[in-house]
């Protein structure tokens, strides 16, 4: 009597004969499946140490090799689609069993603005097969492969959401994978990144550590913002500062220090900080006075008379001499009229009363005074 074995089609199964007549090795694999997926392989029988599964095309001897343990595997299917072949061989090299599969050719889509303003987000729709480690991005057109500037993996969903680069020019919109080096373009289409006009408005001059508006216009990217420098200080450097997403106009607060400054438009999208437009600014003296006991007792109260701008949150304090920038100990806030009254310390020295504020940074005036 001949014996028979019934290989369903679902099973998809090829057996490697011994010799005995008993199957060595039985894989169980998907027929077909698409490049650049991942498929499950299964098998039973003979596994010993060193046995090895291998993916290779029709009429190759070589291929990408997956160690046979706990009788599975998944496999990375190759991105070119065709003919291949899953070989299970021992220690030896000697094939124990085999399995057809069709690698199939994916279908992608790319869909998005002709246009976009640099630095602006926008989203681009696509279809694809979302394998392990695929992701779009915005690139220079012709840019080499494997290149990336701002990318969304598609196992984040459609539509990917991305960032336009800073400078104009055609770019490419790519669909490309990690899964080889460097990483492929499996699927591009072109975009254009068009300017936008940046522009400061603000007067030619201000006060000291006075509120100063200002108007601008730009794109109001994410991270954009307005800063005071002092003139010609070098790219990226940032002082008293707005974000543009806080409204138009914007508050900025002077320096305390007389002089030449810039008021800039940038932006955190690169390193260093780029000006995109920029206005210069005299900071004017702001005349200040302080009058106040040469010595007060220690632990006493006592009146400070005051005059200067009366800025949002300037006060008036008492600090050990030679104190840093933003010491402060008894205090009041200018809002609260002149005189301001403190209390001494109740440790004897020398100190300081200051005219500052929480706007800004340094002390706009001050004069020396003894606790004893």
């Amino acid at each position: 009597m001949k014996r028979s074995l019934l290989i369903t089609a679902a099973m998809a199964t090829i057996l490697a004969i011994g010799g005995c007549g008993k199957p060595a090795v039985e894989l169980t694999a998907p027929g077909e499946a698409g490049a650049g997926s991942e498929i499950t392989l299964t098998w039973t029988g003979t596994v010993a140490e060193g046995d090895m599964i291998v993916l290779r095309a029709v009429g190759e001897t070589e291929g990408e090799k997956t160690e046979a343990v706990a009788n599975s595997a998944v496999l990375t299917l190759p991105l070119e689609d065709g003919a291949y072949e899953i070989v299970y061989q021992n220690a030896e090299g000697k094939v124990l069993a085999t399995r057809s599969i069709t690698v199939t050719p994916n279908t992608y889509t790319l869909s998005f603005p002709e246009e976009v303003v640099a630095g602006q987000w926008f989203e681009v729709q696509w279809t694809g097969p979302n394998n392990r480690s695929d992701y779009i991005t915005i690139v220079p057109e012709g840019a080499p492969e494997g290149d990336w500037q701002s990318y969304s993996y598609t196992s984040s969903g459609s539509p990917a959401t991305l960032q336009a680069p800073l400078d104009a020019g055609v770019y490419e919109i790519r669909y490309s994978t990690e899964q080889v080096y460097p990483n492929p373009t499996l699927f591009t289409e072109t975009i254009t990144v068009v300017t936008t006009d940046y522009a400061v408005m603000a007067p030619k001059e201000a006060m000291a550590g006075s509120n100063l508006l200002v108007t601008f216009i730009g794109p109001n990217n994410p991270g954009d913002y307005v800063t005071i420098v002092p003139a010609g200080t070098p790219e990226g450097t940032w002082a008293g500062y707005f974000y543009t997403s806080n409204g138009n106009p914007g508050t900025l607060v002077t320096p305390v220090e007389p002089g030449d400054y810039e008021i800039r438009y940038s932006t955190e999208q690169t390193s260093p900080n780029p000006t995109l437009a920029t206005t210069y600014i005299t900071v004017i003296p702001v005349e200040i006075t302080l009058a106040a006991p040469e010595a007060v007792a220690a632990g006493s109260v006592f009146d400070v008379e005051w005059t200067g701008p009366d800025g949002n949150l300037d006060y008036i304090t008492i600090v050990p001499a030679g104190s840093p920038e933003g010491t402060y100990t008894s205090y009041a806030y200018t809002s609260a009229g002149s005189p301001a009254t403190l209390n001494a310390p109740a440790e004897p020295g020398e100190y300081e009363i200051w005219y500052a504020s929480d706007r800004v940074e340094g002390t706009f005036a001050s004069i020396p005074i003894t606790v004893e």
